[in-house]
């Protein structure tokens, strides 16, 4: 005996729907476990804790042309590029020597750049040096150094404890937060462009931007760099190059739908090998049950008056329903009488004392107690009104 296509079909799709509910209820993102302040990832295709997914959606929702830049810096000129963001990139994507030259020029010819980054060790020129620094302080107090179009309606910001400094030398810059150590939002004019610096990240992450004023100063800084609402949040240097991660795989990078996919490809070389095979011995027809129960009964009785054995009827006709009442109710064939009650009452809504009480009765019988024919009849009426309400 085969299985047919329709059978096969079935359990397959029970499966796999199984499977997609258990990877979406139990998937959980490794990356987010092992993500802190100091190491997180940055990306905009994230939505952890530290990612900053939320605000590229605020910034789509909002009106903004804003995109993901995923080449090397080397080709913002070709692309036509205006406005670029880069936030904390990751440790092994650094942007190379001849990448840093490239965007250097760019910014020259007008380019508007913004970095956000609590680790800032750069040299613009042979004058212009840009540096963080680390202070490890319970309590800050930053106020507004220069009123601007940054600062617009900015009064309370919110920063995370891993807090960095920015110390600008040479060339035209401007501090507009900040306190004693430093400053946390700077602006500096380079060429026909200018750099923008934010030495905070949790003020554009998931979990910052809806703190205090925070929302309000990052997006004052992202309407002041972008050019007619165009702007692009670097993805290359978080590992989403065009190249490496392209189409389908690119977009579904990340998350469970890898996984759905390679078990729906097992899934399909499973049926194949299945197809056609036989499992187990043939299951034969089930046989309907040409008598019914009066006329068993009837049968029954007749053949218990000519022989005088009431508990062989009995035996007879309490040994199917009792099989049939088991197999409702999901229990062995060896359970016990207060057991088997209790289970048909509950999925029935019969009373299990009288359930009980006739099938303690006629084991009494089998055991070959005495039984008068009025209760013969009377047992066998009640076992027949509960065949006949279960469905048995």
């Amino acid at each position: 005996m085969k299985r047919s296509g329709l059978i096969n079909f079935l359990i397959i799709g029970g499966i796999v729907l199984v499977l997609i509910v258990l990877q979406a209820v139990l998937y959980t993102n490794p990356a987010e476990t092992n993500e802190n302040e100091e190491n997180a990832n940055r990306s905009t295709y994230s939505s952890t804790t530290y990612g900053l997914r939320g605000l590229y959606l605020f910034l789509e929702e909002s009106g903004y042309n804003v995109s993901r830049y995923r080449f090397p810096y080397t080709e913002l000129e070709s692309r036509g590029l205006k406005s670029l963001i880069v936030v904390s990139p990751l440790d092994y994507t650094q942007p190379t020597e001849e990448e840093f030259k490239a965007v250097t020029s760019w910014v020259e010819k007008g380019g508007q750049l913004v970095i956000v980054d609590r680790d800032i060790n750069l040299k613009f020129g042979s004058d212009v040096t840009i540096k963080t620094n680390r202070f490890f302080t319970e309590t800050i107090k930053v106020k507004i150094e220069q009123p601007s179009d940054f600062t617009h309606d900015v009064r309370d910001i919110q920063f995370s404890n891993s807090r960095s400094f920015i110390n600008i030398t040479g060339g035209s810059f401007v501090y507009y937060v900040g306190e004693a150590h430093g400053a946390m939002l700077a602006e500096l004019s380079y060429g026909k462009g200018r750099i923008i610096f934010l030495s905070e990240p949790y003020i554009m992450a998931n979990n910052g931007i809806a703190q205090g004023d925070n929302q309000t100063l990052a997006l004052n800084i992202i309407r002041n760099v972008a050019t007619d609402k165009n702007v692009a949040f670097d993805e290359y240097h978080h590992g989403y190059g065009a190249k490496s991660q392209s189409g389908m795989i690119g977009y579904f990078s990340g998350t469970p739908i890898m996984w759905m996919f390679g078990q729906l490809m097992l899934l399909a070389l499973v049926v194949v090998y299945t197809n056609g095979r036989r499992f187990a011995r043939p299951i034969p027809l089930k046989e309907e049950d040409r008598a019914s129960s009066l006329e068993f009964v009837g049968s029954m009785a007749h053949l218990q008056n000519l022989a005088e054995a009431s508990d062989l009827a009995i035996e007879n006709i309490y040994g199917r329903f009792r099989k049939r009442l088991c197999r409702y109710a999901g229990q062995p064939t060896n359970v016990s009488a207060r057991q088997l009650a209790e289970a048909v009452g509950r999925r029935g809504k019969l009373n299990p004392a009288i359930l009980h009480k006739v099938l303690v009765r006629c084991e009494e019988v089998m055991a070959g107690a005495n039984l008068k024919e009025e209760e013969l009849l009377s047992l066998a009426t009640r076992m027949r009104q509960w065949q006949t309400e279960l469905g048995l």
